[in-house]
């Protein structure tokens, strides 16, 4: 069969208004990144060709009166055998009119997540008098959305925008882990909420969000969140498998072009103080020894968790001295293209598989299976890791993508009856 990747690059001015923008895209960038701890982030920048000034503002072009800064972006991509999916979600936080002649223009589109956008706004609530528990999961989309019970305000939430519809839009957060990580309202203090989110709520786990979609639902538009606690496991999970092609592509593969393997040390963190943001239980620091008494003191401090027992800031505490103490020699990020797929193999599995990879709802903090062959090694090597960043740059010609990676020993938790994650005294318990 023949294999294709078919990308669309389109806008909503409200739910039942979209307008295709992919024939004008000269080119268009995207970053996913993710780290525990952290919010995710994801950006995208759109290169659209202005030459008959069909972008210029006050102009007499098609799109010269669009106001770009309230508008609901997507880009997504597809295979030659699947359907659409979401590679970028956002709004625009930038625009650039590049005049080169009187005949040749540029105007381009940088955007962010809506966690970015809706991170800025300052919520501030009374909590005094009512506590409300909930996974951090859940909480996190009271922190956009707010959440009002029975005449109590739990979480006072922040403007939203409405993309042109008369409801504000919402976030729907979803947590593709176990849920393990419990917190109360009255854990964060009046603020901005991505200081709540990077500073109290997502340390706590430790775990991290990132946004992965945008739907229309009821007159209104739905932000999708993931969330990942800190068992680490998706619970929805992807198994991609790289190779240099030294030994034949096996279905489903997907070949690389290059490959960037170094020690991680600059990953390592062998020592962790915790202590909960209100100072009611007892700070707690967590140190490998055998770590330390090889590379010295490496050590993060975060006291500012959202924690309900004194076992909650004793986990964050051995979560990262017991996960990060070991430097190693790893894969850290592997390059490959569209073309260099078309070339190894034609074949629909690896396709639909190369489609999924380039979202964060399918890609990002999945797992990876790289092969490789080195100066020094006798046979193919082959390592377990995690996707924490892809990096995509789309042109009509082709399609490359860089994928940066940490080692999945590290990175996921013991897996009863897996072959990869259920080694003893190899693979970290959550």
């Amino acid at each position: 069969m023949t294999i294709s990747l078919t990308w669309r690059v389109k806008y909503y001015s409200n739910t039942a208004t979209s307008v295709d923008l992919t024939s004008f895209t000269q080119s268009a960038g995207i970053d996913i990144e993710v780290g525990i701890g952290l919010a995710g982030r994801s950006t995208a920048k759109i290169v659209l060709n202005n030459n008959t000034g069909a972008f210029t503002p006050n102009g007499t072009g098609t799109y010269s009166s669009v106001d770009w800064f309230k508008q609901g972006f997507i880009i997504e991509n597809k295979s030659s055998t699947g359907a659409y999916v979401t590679s970028f979600c956002g709004m625009v936080s930038d625009v650039n009119i590049e005049i080169i002649s009187t005949k040749e223009s540029r105007f381009t589109l940088t955007l962010v997540d809506i966690m970015t956008i809706a991170g800025r706004s300052t919520a501030t609530t009374s909590y005094s008098a009512f506590i409300l528990s909930t996974p951090a999961w859940q909480s996190l989309g009271m922190m956009f959305n707010g959440y009002t019970d029975s005449g109590t305000v739990y979480y006072s939430g922040v403007d939203m925008p409405y993309i042109g519809e008369a409801n504000e839009s919402e976030v729907n957060t979803f947590c593709v882990t176990d849920a393990l990580t419990y917190v109360t309202n009255d854990d964060f203090p009046a603020g901005r909420v991505g200081d709540w989110i990077n500073n109290n709520l997502l340390v706590t786990g430790p775990g991290t969000a990132f946004c992965t979609d945008l739907k229309t639902s009821a007159g209104k538009f739905l932000w999708y969140i993931y969330y990942i606690d800190y068992p680490l496991n998706r619970v929805d999970p992807e198994l991609y498998k790289f190779s240099d092609a030294s030994a034949a592509l096996v279905s489903g593969e997907i070949p690389y072009e290059a490959i960037d393997v170094q020690y991680n040390f600059d990953q390592v963190v062998n020592s962790c103080t915790a202590q909960d943001q209100r100072s009611f239980y007892t700070q707690t620091t967590a140190t490998d020894t055998v770590s330390t008494a090889k590379y010295g003191i490496r050590n993060v401090a975060f006291n500012s968790t959202c924690t309900q027992a004194q076992a909650d800031v004793d986990r964050v505490a051995y979560f990262w001295s017991n996960r990060y103490g070991t430097s190693r020699y790893t894969v850290k990020r592997i390059k490959t293209s569209y073309s260099t797929l078309k070339q190894a193999v034609d074949n629909g599995v690896a396709d639909q598989a190369f489609s999924k990879l380039l979202t964060a709802n399918y890609g990002i903090w999945q797992r990876a299976q790289v092969d490789y062959v080195a100066p020094g090694l006798s046979s193919q090597t082959t390592e377990q890791l995690m996707i924490r960043k892809i990096s995509i740059a789309i042109t009509p010609s082709d399609t490359d993508v860089v994928i940066e990676l940490l080692p999945g020993v590290d990175n996921q938790s013991f897996q009863l009856n897996s072959s990869t994650y259920g080694i003893l005294n190899t693979n970290r318990l959550a």
